[in-house]
């Protein structure tokens, strides 16, 4: 069947996507804009294990872009979301906020594209 297909694709792109934001500790600024666009149609369900491990890896950008390109489409996602997904969001943005506490700021902010 071609959508099962089409999910399979999906899946095999996003886990490698996100064992490769692992495996780097970070993301490619192409990867994070085309995960940004993918959570605006999310369904909260399909790869979520995957696009979480990416977002738990996206670099420091201010609150507005924060706010909009990631906490709002999962805000959408956690107020339908069950008990355990909810936990995994929660789990995924602390684990941003804990990459984001070993970033050498000084470096970041004079240096912000590498």
């Amino acid at each position: 069947n071609k959508h099962v297909i089409q999910f399979n694709l999906q899946r095999y792109l996003f886990e490698t996507l996100g064992d490769f934001s692992d495996f780097m500790q970070e993301t490619l600024p192409e990867m994070e804009q085309f995960v940004i666009r993918y959570l605006e149609t999310w369904n909260g369900c399909h790869h979520m294990k995957s696009i979480l491990k990416i977002v738990s890896r996206m670099s420091p950008r201010s609150y507005e872009d924060l706010y909009c390109a990631i906490l709002k489409p999962l805000y959408r996602i956690f107020c339908g979301a069950n008990v355990v997904s909810k936990a995994r969001i929660i789990s995924s943005l602390t684990t941003m906020l804990q990459n984001w506490a070993l970033i050498d700021w000084d470096h970041h902010y004079y240096n912000p594209a590498s």
